[in-house]
């Protein structure tokens, strides 16, 4: 018992030589952009949600309360409206290691993994410069072409 534990405490590092870098806790989830907040809007989303975008200027307000005028458009996050689209339509959507988003149906039938592209600099790119681009993409993808019927 002895060796173990003298094993335990020479294998540990001493936490007196880490240096902690500074962390940031102020991480937010990625709502989805006006143009998928108007689409979910359409095709019925209703969901709480703590942020909205103001119908008129675009701009992203705090919900702190539902009005009853249509000025608010619910900005859910990306993994609320991911969720949704899931539950409602079995669509699910994964992003790979190098930020390609894969859409599946069904959970079996992949239905686009490559040609969602971007365009930068006149060239198509098959991958995104972050997870959250590549899931707004697929968002976007999803909605706009109207795989959910």
């Amino acid at each position: 018992m002895f060796i173990v534990i003298n094993c335990i405490n020479l294998c540990l590092p001493s936490y007196k030589n880490i240096i902690m870098k500074k962390i940031d806790n102020s991480i937010e989830e990625r709502r989805v952009g006006i143009d998928n907040a108007k689409l979910l809007d359409e095709l019925g989303f209703d969901v709480i949600c703590k942020y909205g975008y103001n119908h008129v200027t675009h701009e992203p307000i705090e919900m702190l309360n539902r009005n009853s005028e249509k000025i608010i458009i619910s900005a859910p996050t990306q993994s609320i409206a991911l969720d949704w689209i899931r539950i409602n339509f079995d669509i699910h959507v994964y992003v790979n290691e190098e930020f390609r988003p894969y859409i599946i149906k069904d959970k079996k039938n992949l239905i686009r993994s490559g040609p969602l592209y971007r365009i930068e600099n006149g060239n198509n790119k098959y991958s995104w410069v972050t997870p959250e681009e590549a899931t707004e993409a697929a968002i976007n993808f999803i909605l706009t072409k109207q795989i959910v019927f």
